[in-house]
């Protein structure tokens, strides 16, 4: 399929899950490349298929349209989601709403969070971030297991970043400290089946061997039971997946607790608010009086 597109017509998808991984964006545009069957797909904005097939194909087509719809990106400062385990684009729905809707030009990843080594994932998301046309600043957002994709792909030596400035981080529930509830599981064979390769890498022992951050960053943590937490296997206050004291990193001071639970913790509006705070250059929350 070097070199084919195959025939298509235009209908709606879900815009990927698992099964899906992005390699191309442009203008809300984007080239996904199926995991398991390897062939790839063009989704417009909206997540209507416009082609599939090959990566060529399907970058051919683009590259007609592109020019036919005089597409462009809004911004040059791009702010890119990333979610976590068994997560999706949904994941940031309404926090990519509030952002466009303010004016930014932000967009989510999707890529299969499940199988694969946070090396790989992080290599994945490296590859994506090298395709990216006429951005010349990023802010990376990163909500759980995708907080250390990102932290994992900065440690890489890549193209984008002669040419990209990155602005900033801002992680959500992610356990910079590894996650207690990973070692616990793991104890447990508990995600032997669905994230095999990925699961010892959530530990407290692995988060030791990540390399220490080097740009301005924001740590959002999340309580479900403010000051106590809910989950007997995490020690102290939690969202319930994640502890509050597991997403702190040392040196960086901008943080932030949100009520909420670990799930919809990046869709709050006080999350969103203090996104958008972080963006303007200001904490993450409103200083005190």
């Amino acid at each position: 399929m070097a070199h084919k597109i195959l025939p298509n017509i235009r209908f709606p998808t879900l815009g990927g899950q698992q099964l899906w991984l992005d390699v191309y964006f442009f203008a809300g545009w984007r080239i996904q490349k199926n995991i398991l069957m390897k062939h790839h797909r063009l989704l417009n904005p909206k997540n209507i298929r416009y082609a599939w097939g090959s990566y060529k194909a399907c970058l051919a087509v683009f590259t007609r349209l592109k020019k036919s719809f005089r597409l462009s990106n809004p911004d040059a400062h791009l702010v890119l989601m990333v979610h976590g385990m068994a997560g999706g684009r949904e994941t940031f729905f309404f926090m990519k709403r509030a952002l466009v809707k303010r004016g930014y030009f932000a967009d989510a990843y999707n890529y299969p969070s499940l199988k694969e080594t946070l090396e790989s994932q992080a290599r994945d998301l490296v590859n994506f971030l090298n395709t990216l046309e006429r951005v010349k600043e990023i802010t990376l957002i990163g909500h759980s297991q995708g907080g250390l994709v990102i932290r994992k792909a900065l440690e890489m030596n890549a193209p984008w970043r002669q040419r990209i400035e990155l602005i900033g981080l801002i992680f959500i529930g992610t356990p910079n400290q590894g996650a207690a509830m990973a070692d616990f599981s793991k104890r447990l064979k508990a995600l032997d089946i669905f994230a095999p390769k990925v699961r010892d890498q959530l530990t407290k022992s692995y988060a030791k061997t990540l390399a220490p951050i080097k740009v301005r960053t924001g740590l959002i943590a999340g309580t479900t039971n403010p000051g106590k937490g809910i989950n007997p296997v995490i020690e102290g206050d939690d969202d319930g997946i994640v502890g509050v004291e597991e997403v702190w990193l040392e040196g960086h001071n901008d943080r932030l607790v949100v009520r909420s639970d670990h799930f919809t913790l990046a869709n709050r509006r006080k999350t969103i608010v203090a996104v958008m705070r972080f963006l303007e250059g200001k904490c993450l929350s409103e200083p005190e009086t």
